[in-house]
């Protein structure tokens, strides 16, 4: 095996060798091709990176498998202020999804498992204090349902809060709000003001520093409280996020599911497939509409994490688009060798043949070889038979057979 290789790879290098005098030409563009395809593979290396840096975008990949290992999409409803779901449309809309599920016969597989997963959000203004003169200008999230599995904040202190917490005064609050506040960290069930209602900190967490939504996250600290808190401050209140995890057996199962449930006409929300807005070819159709890219024409605020998520998009498409070009030169290289091989089919047949036949020569010599030697190595047996069946003491000719010796 390891002589056949030698001989093959000693056949490719003269091949090489004698390559750039025969066609200088092609063997310019051929090495400028390699170079190329690999810069375009460092590049997919980047892309690959960037793809995975919203953390806001990946929460259905840690719940896929967990049920029975089926299939998840995460999506996202994005809704315009006089669109969007109060706290009863909300617990509508979970409804008509349990309702769609359980007439395409999918049910948990424990009363304790749960077969989706959901949350919703709305961000205002706020002010908050600690009791004393001043006051520090926050932005608070009225949050509901499973808000940080969808958004996962390093903890610092203290626990998280979700959507099921009876204690509805409880609040999560980031280093900066905590620093601002109470010129510490460690903070947890201190007493806060928010808007003027008493509340206590449940935890404190870090601040992002991962690209692309520390770009985004805004300079004020941040204050997230369960929804019923801010609705309280601000009767009516509604939802202008909503995000779920939803089974997707087959591709734009989740995806009708949703757009069947969302509770507003077309132009007063809008419908992400986060799973699979980073896919090849979701990216290789938004670069067909590239004309069209970064346009919106809804009255639609999107979240700080929605927009870093389009953030690292727009750099997808770009590094994409740079792959594409750096792989034509190679793509039309392939295709000249290709053309090349065609047009001397014919010596690359004879070639082929050729080659074929000493292959073949070289296994029957190796067969003939082996059969003489196997040959050889039987008469010497018998010859040591014969030896050791005469009587003691009596010679046996070598040259002799064994009839001749009985006579």
């Amino acid at each position: 095996m390891k002589d056949k290789l030698s001989r093959g790879v000693s056949w490719l290098w003269t091949r090489l060798k004698a390559f750039p005098r025969s066609s200088p030409g092609l063997w310019k563009l051929c090495l400028v091709s390699v170079s190329l395809a690999l810069v375009a593979l460092i590049l997919i290396g980047v892309l690959g990176a960037v793809k995975a840096a919203p953390q806001s975008q990946s929460a259905h990949l840690q719940w896929t498998g967990s049920q029975d290992e089926l299939r998840y999409a995460q999506l996202s409803l994005f809704f315009a202020d006089h669109a969007a779901p109060d706290f009863a449309r909300i617990y509508d809309l979970r409804d008509a999804l349990d309702a769609a599920l359980k007439e395409s016969s999918m049910e948990p597989v424990s009363e304790a498992a749960r077969l989706w997963l959901d949350a919703f959000s709305v961000e205002r203004d706020i002010s908050t204090d600690i009791g004393g003169d001043g006051s520090v200008a926050a932005t608070a999230l009225g949050i509901g349902g499973d808000y940080f599995y969808f958004h996962p904040f390093e903890l610092m202190h203290g626990q998280l809060i979700t959507g099921d917490d009876l204690l509805k005064d409880m609040v999560v609050i980031d280093e900066a709000l905590a620093w601002q506040l109470f010129g510490a960290f460690n903070v947890v069930d201190f007493p806060i003001n928010v808007g003027g209602q008493p509340c206590y900190v449940a935890g404190v967490v870090r601040v992002t520093d991962r690209w692309p939504e520390s770009a985004l996250y805004g300079a004020k600290g941040r204050l997230f409280a369960p929804f019923e808190l801010l609705e309280n401050l601000e009767p009516g209140l509604t939802a202008t996020c909503y995000e779920m995890i939803l089974p997707d057996p087959v591709g734009g199962f989740a995806y009708g599911l949703a757009e069947k449930a969302a509770p507003a006409r077309e132009g007063d929300c809008l419908l992400v497939e986060n799973s699979a807005r980073y896919g090849t070819f979701k990216l290789l159709q938004k670069l067909r509409d590239f004309s069209r890219l970064g346009t919106q024409t809804t009255a639609i605020a999107l979240p700080y994490w929605e927009n870093a998520a389009r953030m690292a998009e727009n750099w997808a498409l770009l590094i994409m688009a740079l792959i594409v070009l750096l792989l034509v030169t190679p793509l039309v290289c392939v295709i000249l060798l290709i053309v090349k091989a065609w047009r001397r089919r014919g010596a690359l047949l004879t070639w082929i043949k050729e080659t074929y036949r000493r292959r073949q020569m070289a296994r029957w010599r190796s067969r003939r070889e082996a059969e003489q030697l196997a040959a050889e190595r039987q008469k010497e047996d018998e010859e040591r038979d014969r030896q050791s069946d005469a009587p003691e003491g009596e010679a046996v000719p070598a040259d002799k057979s064994k009839e001749e010796v009985i006579l």
